[in-house]
């Protein structure tokens, strides 16, 4: 790919390649649990409502129905509100976890603290159910 212009139908492969290999490393045995960690989301239950009809969510979401119950937990990004459903699917279920902070608004108030960290109060995040200090077992 290298030296060439990207083009879609680059991506659909890419994507394809991408989750023969995803598929293939759920499949290797492993005596533990397993997390799956992707950018975009693997399901369509992490679109929100207000977007079920866009025609860009393929941009967002892959509907990865096939791959749900070979992993216990599933994190992803890319969408600006918060998911935490499971699926059932291949004799198992796989929970998909999202939870995302959004833009900062610009009603935001920042404040310096100790160390050059900056405060944001949590009305300035797009979402306002994002969970600074989520932690999720497995």
């Amino acid at each position: 790919m290298r030296g060439k212009q990207f083009s879609p139908s680059m991506g659909i492969d890419l994507h394809y390649q991408n989750i023969d290999w995803l598929e293939s490393a759920l499949a290797s045995p492993f005596d533990g649990k397993t997390v799956v960690i992707t950018h975009h989301a693997p399901h369509p239950q992490s679109i929100h409502p207000r977007f079920n009809l866009s025609p860009i969510n393929a941009a967002f979401v892959s509907d990865l129905s096939r791959l749900m119950g070979k992993a216990d937990v599933w994190v992803h990004g890319h969408m600006h509100d918060s998911f935490d459903y499971t699926v059932h699917n291949n004799g198992g279920q796989t929970r998909v976890l999202v939870n995302p902070r959004g833009y900062v608004r610009k009603k935001g108030k920042a404040r310096k603290m100790e160390r050059g960290q900056v405060q944001v109060t949590p009305q300035a995040f797009e979402n306002p159910f994002f969970n600074p200090h989520m932690v999720f077992e497995v």
